[in-house]
Protein backbone atom coordinates (compact mmCIF):
# COMPACT_ATOMS: atom_id res chain seq x y z
CA UNK A 1 0.00 0.00 0.00
CA UNK A 2 2.87 2.34 0.79
CA UNK A 3 4.36 1.79 -2.69
CA UNK A 4 0.99 2.51 -4.32
CA UNK A 5 0.60 5.71 -2.30
CA UNK A 6 4.07 6.85 -3.37
CA UNK A 7 3.28 6.07 -7.00
CA UNK A 8 0.05 8.10 -6.88
CA UNK A 9 1.95 10.99 -5.31
CA UNK A 10 4.59 10.91 -8.05
CA UNK A 11 2.00 10.86 -10.82
CA UNK A 12 -0.02 13.67 -9.25
CA UNK A 13 3.11 15.79 -8.76
CA UNK A 14 4.04 15.27 -12.41
CA UNK A 15 0.61 16.51 -13.55
CA UNK A 16 0.85 19.58 -11.35
CA UNK A 17 4.30 20.42 -12.63
CA UNK A 18 3.12 20.03 -16.22
CA UNK A 19 0.19 22.35 -15.59
CA UNK A 20 2.46 24.96 -14.05
CA UNK A 21 4.81 24.74 -17.00
CA UNK A 22 1.95 25.19 -19.45
CA UNK A 23 0.62 28.18 -17.54
CA UNK A 24 4.08 29.80 -17.44
CA UNK A 25 4.59 29.12 -21.16
CA UNK A 26 1.22 30.64 -22.02
CA UNK A 27 1.95 33.73 -19.94
CA UNK A 28 5.35 34.09 -21.55
CA UNK A 29 3.82 33.74 -25.00
CA UNK A 30 1.33 36.49 -24.23
CA UNK A 31 4.20 38.74 -23.13
CA UNK A 32 6.03 38.02 -26.37
CA UNK A 33 2.97 38.79 -28.48
CA UNK A 34 2.43 41.99 -26.51
CA UNK A 35 6.03 43.02 -27.27
CA UNK A 36 5.33 42.49 -30.94
CA UNK A 37 2.12 44.55 -30.79
CA UNK A 38 3.84 47.50 -29.13
CA UNK A 39 6.61 47.44 -31.72
CA UNK A 40 9.54 46.07 -29.73
CA UNK A 41 10.54 43.88 -32.67
CA UNK A 42 12.23 46.30 -35.00
CA UNK A 43 12.52 45.78 -38.72
CA UNK A 44 16.02 44.67 -39.60
CA UNK A 45 18.12 46.96 -41.73
CA UNK A 46 18.08 46.22 -45.42
CA UNK A 47 15.02 43.98 -45.37
CA UNK A 48 13.48 46.03 -48.15
CA UNK A 49 16.06 44.47 -50.46
CA UNK A 50 15.04 41.00 -49.26
CA UNK A 51 11.41 41.79 -50.08
CA UNK A 52 12.37 42.97 -53.53
CA UNK A 53 14.57 39.96 -54.10
CA UNK A 54 11.73 37.61 -53.18
CA UNK A 55 9.49 39.19 -55.77
CA UNK A 56 12.29 39.00 -58.32
CA UNK A 57 12.83 35.28 -57.75
CA UNK A 58 9.28 34.13 -57.33
CA UNK A 59 6.79 36.94 -57.76
CA UNK A 60 5.65 36.22 -54.21
CA UNK A 61 5.72 39.77 -52.89
CA UNK A 62 2.18 39.50 -51.64
CA UNK A 63 3.30 36.78 -49.21
CA UNK A 64 6.05 38.79 -47.55
CA UNK A 65 6.12 39.95 -43.97
CA UNK A 66 8.04 43.27 -43.83
CA UNK A 67 8.96 42.60 -40.22
CA UNK A 68 11.03 39.51 -40.99
CA UNK A 69 14.75 39.21 -41.46
CA UNK A 70 16.82 36.05 -41.51
CA UNK A 71 19.33 37.26 -38.92
CA UNK A 72 17.05 39.34 -36.78
CA UNK A 73 13.96 37.20 -36.41
CA UNK A 74 12.85 36.80 -32.79
CA UNK A 75 11.25 33.43 -32.32
CA UNK A 76 8.81 32.17 -29.71
CA UNK A 77 10.78 29.12 -28.75
CA UNK A 78 7.94 27.69 -26.70
CA UNK A 79 6.16 26.79 -29.93
CA UNK A 80 8.86 26.50 -32.50
CA UNK A 81 9.40 22.74 -32.77
CA UNK A 82 7.04 20.74 -34.93
CA UNK A 83 5.96 17.41 -33.37
CA UNK A 84 5.30 14.76 -36.00
CA UNK A 85 2.73 12.02 -35.74
CA UNK A 86 4.72 9.02 -34.49
CA UNK A 87 2.39 6.45 -36.01
CA UNK A 88 2.61 8.02 -39.49
CA UNK A 89 6.39 8.24 -39.39
CA UNK A 90 6.72 4.60 -38.42
CA UNK A 91 4.95 3.61 -41.65
CA UNK A 92 7.85 4.64 -43.90
CA UNK A 93 7.93 2.63 -47.13
CA UNK A 94 11.66 1.99 -46.79
CA UNK A 95 11.41 0.49 -43.29
CA UNK A 96 14.02 2.90 -41.96
CA UNK A 97 13.20 2.13 -38.36
CA UNK A 98 11.36 -0.33 -36.16
CA UNK A 99 8.60 0.43 -33.72
CA UNK A 100 9.78 0.83 -30.16
CA UNK A 101 9.12 -2.05 -27.82
CA UNK A 102 6.91 -1.34 -24.80
CA UNK A 103 9.00 -0.78 -21.71
CA UNK A 104 6.19 -2.02 -19.52
CA UNK A 105 6.37 -5.50 -21.12
CA UNK A 106 10.10 -5.70 -20.34
CA UNK A 107 9.62 -4.55 -16.78
CA UNK A 108 7.37 -7.48 -15.98
CA UNK A 109 9.22 -10.32 -17.74
CA UNK A 110 11.05 -11.76 -14.75
CA UNK A 111 8.44 -11.08 -12.08
CA UNK A 112 7.45 -14.08 -9.94
CA UNK A 113 4.56 -12.63 -7.94
CA UNK A 114 1.86 -10.01 -8.16
CA UNK A 115 3.65 -7.86 -5.59
CA UNK A 116 6.99 -8.03 -7.42
CA UNK A 117 5.25 -7.17 -10.70
CA UNK A 118 3.64 -4.15 -9.05
CA UNK A 119 6.99 -3.08 -7.61
CA UNK A 120 8.84 -3.46 -10.91
CA UNK A 121 6.04 -1.74 -12.79
CA UNK A 122 6.15 1.15 -10.32
CA UNK A 123 9.92 1.42 -10.73
CA UNK A 124 9.52 1.35 -14.52
CA UNK A 125 7.07 4.26 -14.44
CA UNK A 126 9.31 6.22 -12.11
CA UNK A 127 12.26 5.54 -14.44
CA UNK A 128 10.24 6.81 -17.39
CA UNK A 129 9.51 10.02 -15.51
CA UNK A 130 13.16 10.26 -14.55
CA UNK A 131 14.38 9.69 -18.11
CA UNK A 132 11.99 12.27 -19.51
CA UNK A 133 13.13 14.81 -16.97
CA UNK A 134 16.75 13.93 -17.78
CA UNK A 135 16.15 14.68 -21.48
CA UNK A 136 14.59 18.05 -20.64
CA UNK A 137 17.29 18.83 -18.13
CA UNK A 138 19.99 17.97 -20.63
CA UNK A 139 19.01 20.83 -22.94
CA UNK A 140 18.14 23.16 -20.07
CA UNK A 141 21.39 22.40 -18.26
CA UNK A 142 23.44 22.94 -21.42
CA UNK A 143 21.70 26.27 -22.05
CA UNK A 144 22.22 27.27 -18.42
CA UNK A 145 25.89 26.36 -18.64
CA UNK A 146 26.26 28.32 -21.88
CA UNK A 147 24.68 31.39 -20.29
CA UNK A 148 26.90 31.15 -17.21
CA UNK A 149 30.05 30.68 -19.28
CA UNK A 150 29.24 33.67 -21.50
CA UNK A 151 28.44 35.91 -18.53
CA UNK A 152 31.62 34.99 -16.67
CA UNK A 153 33.78 35.53 -19.75
CA UNK A 154 32.27 38.97 -20.43
CA UNK A 155 31.86 40.81 -17.11
CA UNK A 156 31.86 44.21 -18.85
CA UNK A 157 29.01 43.08 -21.08
CA UNK A 158 26.97 41.36 -18.38
CA UNK A 159 23.66 43.06 -19.17
CA UNK A 160 23.92 42.86 -22.95
CA UNK A 161 24.90 39.17 -22.91
CA UNK A 162 21.81 38.08 -20.99
CA UNK A 163 19.75 35.93 -23.30
CA UNK A 164 16.25 37.23 -23.93
CA UNK A 165 13.17 35.03 -23.49
CA UNK A 166 12.63 34.42 -27.20
CA UNK A 167 16.25 33.20 -27.51
CA UNK A 168 15.74 30.45 -24.94
CA UNK A 169 16.86 27.66 -27.26
CA UNK A 170 18.02 29.75 -30.22
CA UNK A 171 21.46 30.97 -31.24
CA UNK A 172 22.58 33.29 -34.03
CA UNK A 173 18.97 34.28 -34.71
CA UNK A 174 18.01 31.29 -36.86
CA UNK A 175 19.59 28.16 -35.35
CA UNK A 176 17.44 26.12 -32.99
CA UNK A 177 19.41 24.03 -30.50
CA UNK A 178 18.62 20.48 -29.54
CA UNK A 179 20.17 18.68 -26.56
CA UNK A 180 23.02 17.25 -28.64
CA UNK A 181 24.10 20.45 -30.37
CA UNK A 182 23.81 22.42 -27.12
CA UNK A 183 26.01 19.88 -25.32
CA UNK A 184 28.57 20.07 -28.16
CA UNK A 185 28.78 23.85 -27.75
CA UNK A 186 29.34 23.50 -24.01
CA UNK A 187 32.19 21.05 -24.62
CA UNK A 188 33.65 23.26 -27.34
CA UNK A 189 33.80 26.30 -25.04
CA UNK A 190 35.24 24.21 -22.23
CA UNK A 191 38.10 23.22 -24.54
CA UNK A 192 38.43 26.71 -26.05
CA UNK A 193 37.32 29.25 -23.41
CA UNK A 194 39.08 32.10 -25.23
CA UNK A 195 36.30 32.07 -27.83
CA UNK A 196 33.76 33.09 -25.17
CA UNK A 197 35.28 36.55 -24.82
CA UNK A 198 33.41 38.88 -27.14
CA UNK A 199 35.96 41.65 -26.64
CA UNK A 200 38.84 39.34 -27.51
CA UNK A 201 40.52 39.46 -30.89
CA UNK A 202 41.94 35.94 -30.54
CA UNK A 203 43.11 34.36 -33.80
CA UNK A 204 44.76 31.13 -32.68
CA UNK A 205 45.37 29.27 -35.96
CA UNK A 206 46.50 26.05 -34.33
CA UNK A 207 43.11 25.67 -32.66
CA UNK A 208 41.41 26.62 -35.89
CA UNK A 209 43.20 23.82 -37.75
CA UNK A 210 42.43 21.33 -34.96
CA UNK A 211 38.73 22.17 -35.05
CA UNK A 212 38.64 21.74 -38.81
CA UNK A 213 39.59 18.10 -38.25
CA UNK A 214 36.83 17.36 -35.77
CA UNK A 215 34.08 19.64 -37.18
CA UNK A 216 30.81 17.69 -37.14
CA UNK A 217 31.03 14.22 -35.68
CA UNK A 218 29.94 11.33 -37.88
CA UNK A 219 26.68 11.09 -35.94
CA UNK A 220 25.83 14.63 -37.06
CA UNK A 221 26.62 14.10 -40.75
CA UNK A 222 23.94 12.95 -43.13
CA UNK A 223 23.95 9.78 -45.17
CA UNK A 224 22.54 10.02 -48.67
CA UNK A 225 19.85 10.49 -49.67
CA UNK A 226 18.57 13.01 -47.16
CA UNK A 227 14.88 12.29 -46.65
CA UNK A 228 12.56 15.27 -46.48
CA UNK A 229 8.93 16.22 -46.55
CA UNK A 230 7.21 19.57 -47.14
CA UNK A 231 3.96 20.33 -45.35
CA UNK A 232 1.30 22.61 -46.74
CA UNK A 233 2.15 25.56 -44.50
CA UNK A 234 5.18 26.71 -46.52
CA UNK A 235 6.06 27.42 -50.15
CA UNK A 236 6.91 24.10 -51.80
CA UNK A 237 8.30 25.68 -54.98
CA UNK A 238 10.83 27.70 -53.00
CA UNK A 239 11.98 24.66 -51.00
CA UNK A 240 12.37 22.47 -54.08
CA UNK A 241 14.33 25.12 -55.95
CA UNK A 242 16.70 25.59 -53.00
CA UNK A 243 17.20 21.82 -52.75
CA UNK A 244 17.84 21.64 -56.49
CA UNK A 245 20.61 24.26 -56.19
CA UNK A 246 22.42 22.28 -53.47
CA UNK A 247 22.07 19.09 -55.51
CA UNK A 248 23.38 20.72 -58.69
CA UNK A 249 26.49 22.08 -57.00
CA UNK A 250 27.39 19.23 -54.61
CA UNK A 251 27.15 15.46 -54.22
CA UNK A 252 24.28 15.91 -51.75
CA UNK A 253 21.13 14.00 -52.64
CA UNK A 254 17.64 14.60 -51.28
CA UNK A 255 14.62 12.28 -51.48
CA UNK A 256 11.11 13.60 -50.95
CA UNK A 257 8.76 11.42 -48.89
CA UNK A 258 5.17 11.68 -47.76
CA UNK A 259 6.21 10.33 -44.37
CA UNK A 260 9.51 9.03 -43.04
CA UNK A 261 11.16 7.63 -39.96
CA UNK A 262 13.89 9.95 -38.63
CA UNK A 263 16.43 11.13 -39.40
CA UNK A 264 15.10 13.46 -42.06
CA UNK A 265 14.04 17.08 -42.59
CA UNK A 266 10.53 18.45 -42.29
CA UNK A 267 10.04 21.79 -44.05
CA UNK A 268 7.23 23.76 -42.47
CA UNK A 269 5.95 27.30 -42.15
CA UNK A 270 3.80 26.86 -39.07
CA UNK A 271 5.93 29.03 -36.80
CA UNK A 272 7.28 32.54 -36.82
CA UNK A 273 10.64 33.18 -38.44
CA UNK A 274 13.23 31.45 -40.58
CA UNK A 275 15.23 28.85 -38.64
CA UNK A 276 16.72 25.37 -38.66
CA UNK A 277 18.61 22.86 -36.57
CA UNK A 278 22.33 22.53 -37.26
CA UNK A 279 23.55 19.13 -38.42
CA UNK A 280 21.61 15.88 -38.51
CA UNK A 281 19.37 15.17 -35.51
CA UNK A 282 18.46 11.56 -34.75
CA UNK A 283 14.88 12.45 -33.89
CA UNK A 284 14.41 14.53 -37.06
CA UNK A 285 15.24 18.06 -38.23
CA UNK A 286 12.87 20.94 -38.79
CA UNK A 287 13.44 23.84 -41.17
CA UNK A 288 10.86 26.55 -40.59
CA UNK A 289 10.17 29.02 -43.40
CA UNK A 290 7.45 31.15 -41.90
CA UNK A 291 5.59 34.12 -43.26
CA UNK A 292 8.20 36.38 -44.89
CA UNK A 293 10.81 33.64 -45.49
CA UNK A 294 9.65 32.37 -48.87
CA UNK A 295 12.78 33.20 -50.77
CA UNK A 296 15.08 30.70 -52.45
CA UNK A 297 18.21 32.26 -50.93
CA UNK A 298 16.80 32.05 -47.41
CA UNK A 299 15.72 28.42 -47.94
CA UNK A 300 19.21 27.59 -49.25
CA UNK A 301 20.73 29.34 -46.22
CA UNK A 302 18.65 27.27 -43.78
CA UNK A 303 19.52 24.05 -45.62
CA UNK A 304 23.15 25.07 -45.09
CA UNK A 305 22.54 24.96 -41.34
CA UNK A 306 20.78 21.60 -41.59
CA UNK A 307 23.75 20.00 -43.37
CA UNK A 308 26.01 21.13 -40.55
CA UNK A 309 27.24 24.70 -40.98
CA UNK A 310 27.12 27.70 -38.69
CA UNK A 311 27.30 31.27 -40.00
CA UNK A 312 30.44 32.39 -41.83
CA UNK A 313 31.30 35.09 -39.29
CA UNK A 314 31.27 32.39 -36.57
CA UNK A 315 34.42 30.79 -38.00
CA UNK A 316 37.30 30.49 -35.51
CA UNK A 317 39.49 32.66 -37.77
CA UNK A 318 36.89 35.40 -38.23
CA UNK A 319 38.76 37.97 -36.13
CA UNK A 320 41.39 38.10 -38.86
CA UNK A 321 38.76 39.45 -41.23
CA UNK A 322 35.98 41.26 -39.34
CA UNK A 323 35.49 43.23 -36.15
CA UNK A 324 32.35 42.71 -34.05
CA UNK A 325 31.01 46.04 -32.77
CA UNK A 326 29.49 44.83 -29.49
CA UNK A 327 28.48 48.33 -28.41
CA UNK A 328 26.13 48.55 -31.40
CA UNK A 329 24.35 45.22 -30.80
CA UNK A 330 20.92 45.01 -29.17
CA UNK A 331 21.08 43.99 -25.51
CA UNK A 332 20.35 40.30 -25.17
CA UNK A 333 21.60 39.54 -28.69
CA UNK A 334 25.36 39.81 -28.21
CA UNK A 335 25.67 36.05 -27.67
CA UNK A 336 24.72 35.55 -31.33
CA UNK A 337 28.20 36.72 -32.34
CA UNK A 338 30.21 34.08 -30.47
CA UNK A 339 32.67 31.95 -32.43
CA UNK A 340 31.39 28.41 -33.09
CA UNK A 341 33.11 25.07 -33.91
CA UNK A 342 33.13 25.65 -37.66
CA UNK A 343 35.28 23.74 -40.14
CA UNK A 344 37.05 25.75 -42.83
CA UNK A 345 38.56 22.92 -44.92
CA UNK A 346 41.24 25.37 -45.95
CA UNK A 347 38.73 27.69 -47.63
CA UNK A 348 39.28 31.42 -47.51
CA UNK A 349 37.08 33.61 -45.35
CA UNK A 350 34.16 34.52 -47.60
CA UNK A 351 32.48 37.90 -47.20
CA UNK A 352 30.15 36.85 -50.04
CA UNK A 353 28.98 33.61 -48.40
CA UNK A 354 25.25 32.98 -48.29
CA UNK A 355 25.92 31.99 -44.65
CA UNK A 356 27.33 35.43 -43.66
CA UNK A 357 25.44 37.98 -41.55
CA UNK A 358 24.80 41.36 -43.10
CA UNK A 359 26.85 44.15 -41.55
CA UNK A 360 23.89 45.56 -39.60
CA UNK A 361 22.58 42.31 -38.06
CA UNK A 362 20.99 42.84 -34.61
CA UNK A 363 21.84 46.57 -34.63
CA UNK A 364 20.40 48.83 -31.92
CA UNK A 365 19.27 51.32 -34.54
CA UNK A 366 18.65 51.06 -38.26
CA UNK A 367 21.84 51.34 -40.28
CA UNK A 368 24.21 50.99 -37.32
CA UNK A 369 27.12 48.67 -38.11
CA UNK A 370 27.54 45.56 -35.97
CA UNK A 371 30.17 43.92 -38.22
CA UNK A 372 32.93 45.82 -39.99
CA UNK A 373 35.29 44.21 -42.46
CA UNK A 374 39.02 44.67 -41.94
CA UNK A 375 39.29 44.79 -45.71
CA UNK A 376 37.53 48.02 -46.79
CA UNK A 377 34.52 48.46 -49.08
CA UNK A 378 32.80 45.17 -48.28
CA UNK A 379 29.68 46.61 -46.63
CA UNK A 380 27.43 45.67 -49.54
CA UNK A 381 29.05 42.26 -50.04
CA UNK A 382 28.22 40.72 -46.65
CA UNK A 383 24.82 39.15 -46.10
CA UNK A 384 23.82 38.30 -49.66
CA UNK A 385 20.96 35.81 -50.11
CA UNK A 386 21.12 35.60 -53.90
CA UNK A 387 23.16 32.45 -54.50
CA UNK A 388 25.52 29.94 -52.94
CA UNK A 389 29.06 31.25 -53.10
CA UNK A 390 31.96 29.23 -54.47
CA UNK A 391 33.28 28.63 -50.95
CA UNK A 392 29.85 27.63 -49.61
CA UNK A 393 29.82 24.91 -52.26
CA UNK A 394 33.45 23.96 -51.71
CA UNK A 395 33.01 23.53 -47.95
CA UNK A 396 29.94 21.31 -48.48
CA UNK A 397 31.74 19.19 -51.06
CA UNK A 398 34.82 18.78 -48.87
CA UNK A 399 32.58 17.87 -45.94
CA UNK A 400 30.48 15.25 -47.73
CA UNK A 401 32.06 14.31 -51.05
CA UNK A 402 35.74 13.48 -50.48
CA UNK A 403 35.14 9.83 -51.22
CA UNK A 404 33.62 10.50 -54.64
CA UNK A 405 37.05 10.84 -56.30
CA UNK A 406 40.10 8.66 -55.82
CA UNK A 407 42.60 10.65 -53.75
CA UNK A 408 40.00 13.18 -52.59
CA UNK A 409 39.03 16.52 -54.05
CA UNK A 410 42.32 18.39 -53.82
CA UNK A 411 44.03 18.29 -57.24
CA UNK A 412 47.23 20.11 -58.18
CA UNK A 413 46.04 20.58 -61.76
CA UNK A 414 43.22 22.90 -60.65
CA UNK A 415 44.03 26.61 -60.77
CA UNK A 416 42.52 29.69 -59.13
CA UNK A 417 41.50 27.75 -56.01
CA UNK A 418 39.52 25.21 -57.99
CA UNK A 419 39.23 21.60 -56.83
CA UNK A 420 38.22 18.26 -58.27
CA UNK A 421 34.52 18.18 -59.13
CA UNK A 422 32.94 15.31 -57.14
CA UNK A 423 30.39 14.85 -59.93
CA UNK A 424 33.09 14.63 -62.63
CA UNK A 425 36.46 13.74 -61.18
CA UNK A 426 38.28 14.51 -64.46
CA UNK A 427 37.41 18.20 -64.24
CA UNK A 428 37.88 21.01 -61.73
CA UNK A 429 35.07 22.92 -60.07
CA UNK A 430 35.79 26.61 -60.55
CA UNK A 431 34.98 29.88 -58.77
CA UNK A 432 32.75 32.45 -60.43
CA UNK A 433 34.65 34.10 -63.25
CA UNK A 434 36.55 30.96 -64.28
CA UNK A 435 35.68 27.98 -66.47
CA UNK A 436 37.51 25.19 -68.28
CA UNK A 437 38.81 21.81 -67.24
CA UNK A 438 41.42 23.35 -64.93
CA UNK A 439 39.81 26.75 -64.19
CA UNK A 440 42.18 28.65 -66.46
CA UNK A 441 39.68 30.25 -68.87
CA UNK A 442 37.67 33.39 -68.14
CA UNK A 443 33.90 32.90 -68.17
CA UNK A 444 32.14 34.22 -71.24
CA UNK A 445 30.13 37.42 -71.55
CA UNK A 446 26.37 37.59 -71.60
CA UNK A 447 24.16 38.16 -73.54
CA UNK A 448 26.82 38.04 -76.31
CA UNK A 449 30.59 37.68 -76.45
CA UNK A 450 30.99 41.22 -77.81
CA UNK A 451 28.71 42.98 -75.31
CA UNK A 452 31.47 43.49 -72.73
CA UNK A 453 34.39 43.99 -75.08
CA UNK A 454 37.61 42.02 -74.78
CA UNK A 455 37.81 39.76 -71.74
CA UNK A 456 41.61 39.79 -71.51
CA UNK A 457 43.15 43.22 -71.03
CA UNK A 458 46.75 44.39 -70.87
CA UNK A 459 47.66 47.31 -68.64
CA UNK A 460 50.03 49.85 -70.18
CA UNK A 461 51.68 53.00 -68.85
CA UNK A 462 48.68 55.19 -69.75
CA UNK A 463 45.06 54.69 -68.73
CA UNK A 464 42.69 52.47 -70.67
CA UNK A 465 38.95 51.97 -70.07
CA UNK A 466 36.43 49.18 -69.64
CA UNK A 467 32.69 49.64 -69.08
CA UNK A 468 29.43 47.82 -68.61
CA UNK A 469 27.45 46.91 -71.76
CA UNK A 470 25.81 49.95 -73.39
CA UNK A 471 27.57 52.52 -71.21
CA UNK A 472 27.11 55.51 -71.33
CA UNK A 473 24.31 55.86 -73.89
CA UNK A 474 22.25 52.79 -73.05
CA UNK A 475 21.37 50.85 -69.93
CA UNK A 476 22.89 47.45 -69.30
CA UNK A 477 20.56 44.52 -69.98
CA UNK A 478 18.77 42.60 -67.25
CA UNK A 479 20.93 39.53 -67.84
CA UNK A 480 24.30 41.20 -68.35
CA UNK A 481 27.39 39.32 -67.20
CA UNK A 482 30.96 40.38 -67.84
CA UNK A 483 34.37 39.19 -66.61
CA UNK A 484 37.64 40.97 -67.34
CA UNK A 485 41.20 40.04 -66.40
CA UNK A 486 43.71 42.85 -66.45
CA UNK A 487 47.37 41.90 -66.57
CA UNK A 488 50.39 44.12 -65.96
CA UNK A 489 53.97 43.47 -67.18
CA UNK A 490 56.28 41.40 -64.99
CA UNK A 491 57.30 43.39 -61.93
CA UNK A 492 54.35 45.78 -62.28
CA UNK A 493 50.89 45.95 -60.68
CA UNK A 494 47.46 47.02 -61.92
CA UNK A 495 45.95 50.31 -60.75
CA UNK A 496 42.18 50.92 -61.28
CA UNK A 497 39.59 53.56 -60.42
CA UNK A 498 36.00 54.38 -61.47
CA UNK A 499 35.25 57.47 -63.54
CA UNK A 500 32.22 59.28 -64.93
CA UNK A 501 28.61 58.55 -64.05
CA UNK A 502 28.02 55.48 -61.85
CA UNK A 503 24.52 53.99 -61.72
CA UNK A 504 23.88 50.36 -60.73
CA UNK A 505 20.58 49.28 -59.19
CA UNK A 506 20.78 49.84 -55.44
CA UNK A 507 20.26 47.06 -52.89
CA UNK A 508 21.87 46.13 -49.59
CA UNK A 509 23.60 43.81 -50.12
CA UNK A 510 24.06 44.37 -53.86
CA UNK A 511 22.08 42.28 -56.36
CA UNK A 512 23.56 43.98 -59.42
CA UNK A 513 27.21 44.86 -58.85
CA UNK A 514 30.70 45.41 -60.15
CA UNK A 515 33.22 43.41 -58.12
CA UNK A 516 36.95 44.15 -57.86
CA UNK A 517 39.24 41.23 -57.04
CA UNK A 518 42.56 42.90 -56.46
CA UNK A 519 43.98 40.58 -53.76
CA UNK A 520 42.76 37.20 -54.98
CA UNK A 521 41.42 36.11 -58.36
CA UNK A 522 39.05 33.61 -56.72
CA UNK A 523 37.81 35.01 -53.38
CA UNK A 524 34.87 37.44 -53.30
CA UNK A 525 36.08 41.03 -53.47
CA UNK A 526 34.44 44.39 -52.75
CA UNK A 527 31.14 44.82 -54.59
CA UNK A 528 29.71 48.18 -55.60
CA UNK A 529 26.23 49.27 -56.57
CA UNK A 530 23.86 52.26 -56.10
CA UNK A 531 24.38 55.74 -57.52
CA UNK A 532 27.51 57.12 -55.93
CA UNK A 533 30.78 56.46 -57.71
CA UNK A 534 33.34 54.61 -55.55
CA UNK A 535 36.12 57.01 -54.64
CA UNK A 536 38.75 54.44 -53.84
CA UNK A 537 41.66 53.55 -56.13
CA UNK A 538 42.59 49.84 -56.23
CA UNK A 539 46.08 48.44 -56.72
CA UNK A 540 46.54 44.70 -57.25
CA UNK A 541 48.74 42.72 -54.88
CA UNK A 542 50.14 40.78 -57.85
CA UNK A 543 50.34 41.62 -61.52
CA UNK A 544 46.70 40.63 -62.24
CA UNK A 545 43.26 41.94 -61.31
CA UNK A 546 39.81 40.47 -62.00
CA UNK A 547 36.70 42.61 -62.56
CA UNK A 548 33.25 41.03 -62.56
CA UNK A 549 29.92 42.61 -63.50
CA UNK A 550 26.84 40.62 -62.49
CA UNK A 551 23.09 41.33 -62.56
CA UNK A 552 20.48 39.46 -60.52
CA UNK A 553 17.79 42.10 -59.89
CA UNK A 554 15.98 41.76 -63.20
CA UNK A 555 16.26 45.53 -63.67
CA UNK A 556 18.66 47.74 -65.61
CA UNK A 557 20.55 51.00 -65.18
CA UNK A 558 23.25 53.10 -66.85
CA UNK A 559 26.20 51.15 -65.47
CA UNK A 560 29.82 52.18 -64.91
CA UNK A 561 33.20 52.92 -66.42
CA UNK A 562 36.59 52.00 -64.94
CA UNK A 563 40.07 53.15 -65.96
CA UNK A 564 43.26 51.17 -65.43
CA UNK A 565 47.02 51.18 -66.09
CA UNK A 566 50.13 49.58 -64.61
CA UNK A 567 52.23 51.06 -61.85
Amino acid sequence: MLRIAILVAVLFAGRVNTLDDNENGEAALKRLLLQKEVGQFEESDGFESDIEEISLNLGEEKNMDPGMDIEGNDINSSGSTEKENDDDERNDDDDDGEQDKGSEDDSGKDSESSESRTEERSESIEDDFGNEDAVDDSLENSLSQLNDMIMKANPKLAESTKRSFEDEDMIEGDIKLDKESAAELVEFYKRNPQYLNLDSNVTDRSLTDDMAKRKVESSRKWTMPIKYRIDNSTNKAVVKKAIRIWQQETCLRFSERITFSPPGITFTGKYRGCWAHVGRIKTGNTINLGYGCWMVGIAAHEIGHAIGFYHEQSRPDRNNYVTIMTKNIIDGKVHNFLIKPSATYGTKYDYGSIMHYRDTAFAKTRGLKTITAKQPNLERTMGQRTALSFYDIKAANYHYCQGKCSGGLTWSKCRNDGYRDPKNCKRCKCPDGWIGRYCTILSFSRPSCSSCGARYRSAIASYRSLQSPGYPLCKYTRTAECTWKIKAPIGKRVKLYFSGSFKIRCHSPCLDFVEVRYKSLSATGPRFCCYQRPKRTFTSTGREMLILFRTFSGSSAKGFRARYKYV
